[in-house]
């Protein structure tokens, strides 16, 4: 059997601790008046000031049970699906007809039934409503609805779970006024609550933060709990002074005292000076046990004594199941979020074993079900994890900020990676969203040491043949891009060489006219020559300007100036022999002055005509009632899906390309490629993205010319940043008008 100590150690005191709670009187006065004053209460506070034991012994203890009817709840794996669970179950284990009765003429009730009646003639669709509605006619008393470590919902959970709960408790409020909430969490998740808040506007009216115990309260804990457990400070004469040291030894924290630490260090001092004690938790009749001054000093100070006590741990299981210590470790860390809190873990029992959840293993090693139910069960009995009807999770959130100081910089990142997997999966999953290039490199680094289900590495592989295919699209896109415009160029050139040529042979053809009309063959002579020298000045410029090299620049010009030749030495003869006259020889000169204008433009019906915008793009987000509302200052929500509108307008079926780029990149390609077919004219594209990462972006839209059409630029940020900024820009507004 294992050494006990009636100390809490991890535990949170219960309702039957009521006789060695100590030190927080006050705090249950005023969560009391509080939770009789609102139909919610939000209580919060640093992890380890003792919130959860505030209300399961200290404002449990203060009701009387007439007085209330209440249910614990935590997430679960939704907390949703967990809150009608509970409810339903509450409604199966009622109490018994004479107990009701009891309850009933305690409350002085006349008419029983008149209520419950009533209720069944508006059966809610709801069956939260109608299951709250059931206990509240079976009870006659408000139903509390008491959700502890609420900050999970926000570290576990996604916007449709968090949208649907809001609503909820709407609905709760407004429906079942005999139903009241109490919501316990950190406080560093209080920003997390902006759209709670939107939908339950009275969320932060009655609220409580729970203070870390001040020394004078600590001192009152130990001396009390000494008290109520036999444990003498010896000698007597010292008393105060041991007292002192133990307060030396737990207050090296910066902030307060953490109540977790507290315990630990009692119990293990209570361990260390009586190691043959089998006593429980609570009760009376615990043995007497001396404490000196040397029990004080040989334990030392709290600062390091989690990281002792898990030490110690792992290295006896390790010893105990002949496994490696760091097999230990890498159990218990997958009990640990990236936030540094404890991750709830769902199981199901199989014969002796326990199965853990197939989400789970991307967050455990690879062991055998037999091996990984004897180490589960060894923290158990070590009290570093409890293990639950459906789920396993560490004692304390202490326990995760310890085990999390404990992991090295590589398996830091490969946490981190497996969360963005994880998350990316969900999203996968909903819109069919592939990894992008930037988060499959970072996965495929530590792919070879994860866990993954068939599922997850079919996502891998798809999003990898994905990339590839919207790689190959770019790249195809660019040598279009690319080949569109060095076929302009090349157009350009040719159209002014062809200029030239025509100006040229014109050139040529007035000199021939003006020798021929003067029938003098010397002048002639003259006259062609310095055409030719003319023509070959002007081809040798053109052919400098368009960037030839000077071997082909010769051999164009050579090619030109014996064609020159021969068409004027061929007109010549024409107009000397008499076979062509002078009228002639003007439309020939005519039809090389056309050669040389420009090219008519075609009609307009005839002009092939690509897609444009309409309008510029809109960036909106969703309201509470699923309408679309226009993001201000281009400022946009993290973690929420943002709708992307383009009117687009086009005479003809044709692909549009949308792009998502960094903005401080524009070359680094983020998310996919969206290819959209068949757009119709004057049609209106809804687009749905959701960016989980902070920061400025541009979305660039594409014709299937490769032409730019539109972009929009946007900055994604947290919700209290969002917050900060845009009470900055009001305030810099006001200060401009003043």
């Amino acid at each position: 059997m294992e050494k006990s100590s009636p100390f809490k150690f991890l535990d949170a005191f219960q309702e039957n601790d009521r006789s060695v709670f100590f030190g927080r009187e006050e705090e249950i006065e005023r969560l009391y008046d509080l939770v009789n004053q609102s139909r919610l209460t939000l209580l919060y506070g640093q992890s380890g000031t003792g919130k959860t034991s505030l209300v399961r012994c200290g404002l449990v203890n203060r009701f009387m049970p007439s007085d209330w009817f209440h249910l614990y709840l935590r997430r679960g794996d939704d907390i949703n699906r967990t809150l009608q669970e509970t409810i339903e179950r509450a409604n199966v284990v009622v109490e018994s007809p004479l107990e009701i009765l009891k309850e009933r003429l305690k409350r002085k009730t006349i008419n029983p039934v008149a209520q419950p009646v009533a209720i069944q003639r508006e059966k809610p669709d709801n069956p939260v409503i109608h299951g709250l509605q059931a206990l509240h006619t079976q009870f006659l008393k408000p139903v509390y609805l008491i959700f502890d470590q609420f900050e999970e919902l926000y570290i576990l959970g996604d916007d449709q779970e968090r949208t649907t709960f809001y609503h909820t408790v709407e609905e709760i409020l407004e429906k079942a006024p005999f139903c009241r909430f109490i919501i316990i969490m950190r406080e560093e998740a209080i920003a997390q609550l902006y759209d709670f808040e939107k939908v339950v506007p009275i969320l932060f009216k009655k609220r409580l933060r729970v203070e870390p115990m001040s020394t004078d309260k600590v001192k009152q804990v130990i001396n009390n709990s000494f008290g109520a457990f036999n444990i003498h400070l010896k000698p007597d004469r010292q008393k105060d002074q041991l007292t002192g040291l133990l307060l030396d030894n737990i207050s090296h924290r910066k902030s307060g005292i953490a109540l977790p630490y507290l315990q630990v260090y009692l119990d293990m001092l209570y361990r260390s000076v009586n190691p043959e004690t089998e006593t429980g938790n609570s009760g009376s009749g615990y043995p007497p046990v001396s404490i000196t001054s040397k029990d004080i000093d040989a334990l030392g100070p709290i600062d390091d004594v989690l990281g002792r006590f898990l030490t110690e741990v792992e290295a006896h299981l390790a010893g105990e199941l002949e496994l490696e210590k760091e097999t230990i470790n890498a159990v218990m860390d997958g009990f640990v979020t990236d936030e540094k809190t404890k991750r709830p873990v769902q199981y199901r029992r199989e014969h002796d074993l326990m199965i853990l959840a197939t989400e789970a293993d991307f967050f455990f090693p690879t062991l055998s079900p037999e091996t990984l139910t004897r180490i589960l069960e060894g923290l158990e009995r070590n009290r570093i994890i409890r293990i639950e009807n459906e789920s396993i999770e560490l004692a304390h959130d202490s326990l995760a900020e310890e085990i999390d100081k404990r992991r090295s910089a590589d398996l830091r990142l490969k946490r981190e990676v497996i969360s963005r997997l994880h998350n990316s999966f969900i999203e996968y999953q909903k819109s069919g969203q592939h990894l992008n290039e930037k988060q499959l490199e970072s996965i495929l680094q530590v792919a070879d040491s994860l866990s993954l289900d068939p599922a997850m590495a079919s996502f891998i592989e798809a999003s990898r043949f994905h990339n590839l295919e919207v790689a190959r699209v770019e790249k195809e896109r660019m040598a279009k891009e690319q080949a569109l415009e060095q076929e302009k160029v090349t157009t350009r050139k040719q159209r002014k060489l062809i200029g030239v040529m025509a100006v040229l042979i014109l050139g040529a053809l007035a000199a021939t006219i003006l020798a021929i009309t003067n029938q003098r063959k010397a002048e002639q002579a003259g006259i062609i020559a310095k055409a030719r020298q003319l023509e070959a000045d002007s081809l040798r410029l053109i052919a400098e300007e368009q960037g030839l090299q000077a071997s082909d620049a010769r051999d164009s010009i050579r090619d030109i100036l014996n064609s020159i030749d021969e068409i004027t030495a061929g007109l010549v003869e024409k107009v000397q022999s008499g076979r062509m006259s002078g009228v002639e020889l003007q439309k020939v000169q005519q039809a090389f002055h056309q050669l040389s204008e420009p090219a008519p433009k075609p009609a307009l019906a005839q002009m092939v005509r690509y897609a444009s915008l309409n309008e510029p793009i809109r960036l909106m987000i969703q309201n509470e009632d699923k309408s679309l509302i226009e993001v201000a200052d281009s400022l946009a929500p993290l973690n929420e899906t943002l709708f992307m509108i383009l009117r687009v307008k086009t005479p003809q079926t044709e692909n549009l390309q949308i792009k998502w780029y960094n903005q401080e990149n524009e070359r680094s390609l983020i998310a996919d490629n969206i290819q959209v077919t068949d757009i119709n004219p004057t049609q209106e594209l809804v687009l749905k993205k959701t960016f989980n990462e902070p920061g400025p972006y541009i979305s660039r839209v594409f014709n299937s010319k490769g032409r730019e059409i539109g972009r929009k630029r946007f900055t994604v940020m947290s919700r209290s940043d969002l917050r900060k900024a845009r009470r900055e820009e009001k305030k810099d507004a006001n200060d401009g008008n003043n």
